[in-house]
């Protein structure tokens, strides 16, 4: 049977973990993924309450003139 066809044995080769790449720590992976969930909700905050932040802006301008 072609190995091709069988697929692989190798847990390494299957799950497409080369052992060339370094491999990221577990907390390095926790510390990544937990800034990437904060920034996501720091958008939707702003996202929530634009239109406060355009209210902002505009007074800032009116004061101005």
């Amino acid at each position: 049977m072609n190995a091709v066809n069988a697929g692989s044995r190798d847990p390494v080769a299957t799950f497409g973990m080369a052992r060339k790449q370094s491999r990221k720590s577990i907390l390095l992976r926790f510390i990544e993924a937990l800034k990437e969930s904060r920034r996501r909700e720091a958008r939707r905050v702003i996202a929530t309450y634009a239109h406060l932040l355009a209210n902002r802006d505009n007074r800032k301008e009116d004061n101005q003139h």
